[in-house]
């Protein structure tokens, strides 16, 4: 890492690091039956594949110009949200809670009057969307699909509802879509109440995982803090990190937020908990090796 060499670094922490796993030799049939020999196994593997991508689906080469008109058709606009709507709502914002990762306290909304709930009538008039419009867009999109020969997963496909009690039933390929209370997207948990309390336990916990393989990294003594604190912000507080610009915070939260710091802290610093060792030291001597830093939680929300 002195020279700058990060491709080797990272291969040497990988050796250092890595968990021997054993490989499968072994598969299952279509009836669960065992297949060990090498030919077995391969015929197995192509059945699998042809069975996966080999769809009785026809296409529609006249599909593009219609869905082209269709582009072209003027539709019917929803009742937009009316600001005496989002003025009430902003009046029944309760005082003194956590911001989210704006930092955009609700006394500061409150105080700004009509130019921010104007401001926050038209965002919301930008971002509406009813329920029945999901089930027939869904629909339009699976017909479509099946005509240019693709086909929608409907074993991968969920439906999760926010902030709303309705049932909404939505169909892939005559299948009806499992409604979920979570959904895993792009690596990042949403829930349907719309917060990020999930999300940042689940980073944690990943994050927490990533720190303790690098076990023998932090017990080496031949590495410098210095090194040491470059890959816990490459290979740790990345992890932590991945998708907190989406993030809304409270008071507990930002607790567990700097919780795993010192935890991460104390892991570089070889500090046990017996020895009854305070977060204030802690932070001091991690300052004494690399000097003043940016703590976890004020990075979370400037980003």
């Amino acid at each position: 890492m002195e020279r700058n060499n990060t491709a080797v670094a990272f291969q040497t922490i990988r050796d250092l690091t890595k968990k021997k796993a054993g490989r499968t030799t072994v598969i299952e049939d279509k009836d669960g039956h065992l297949l060990t020999e090498k030919k077995e196994i391969s015929n197995r593997w192509k059945e699998y594949c042809e069975e996966l991508y080999n769809y009785n689906l026809t296409s529609d080469h006249n599909l593009l110009n219609r869905l082209k008109a269709m582009a072209n058709t003027e539709q019917e606009e929803d009742p937009p949200i009316l600001t005496s709507e989002v003025e009430e709502a902003m009046r029944n914002m309760k005082d003194g809670r956590s911001p989210g990762i704006d930092n955009v306290q609700a006394e500061m909304l409150k105080s700004g009057g009509q130019t921010t709930i104007k401001a926050y009538t038209k965002l919301c008039n930008e971002s509406t969307g009813q329920p029945e419009e999901l089930s027939d867009l869904t629909r339009r999109l699976d017909d479509s699909a099946r005509r240019l020969v693709m086909e929608i997963s409907a074993a991968k496909s969920k439906v999760l509802k926010m902030g709303s009690d309705e049932i909404v039933e939505v169909h892939v390929g005559g299948e009806e879509l499992e409604t979920v209370t979570q959904f895993k997207y792009l690596g990042a948990t949403i829930t349907d109440d719309a917060k990020s309390v999930q999300e940042i336990k689940i980073r944690i916990a990943v994050a927490t995982s990533s720190l303790a393989n690098l076990k023998p990294i932090w017990r080496d003594k031949n590495i410098s803090m210095a090194a040491r604190m470059s890959l816990l912000r490459a290979l740790v507080i990345s992890v932590f990190l991945y998708g907190c610009e989406t993030w809304t915070l409270n008071a507990e939260m930002e607790k567990r937020i700097n919780a795993f710091e010192m935890n991460c802290m104390r892991r570089l610093l070889q500090v046990h908990y017996s020895t009854h060792t305070t977060n204030k030291q802690v932070r001091a001597m991690m300052e004494s090796f690399i000097g003043e830093h940016e703590h976890l939680i004020s990075i979370v929300k400037r980003r």
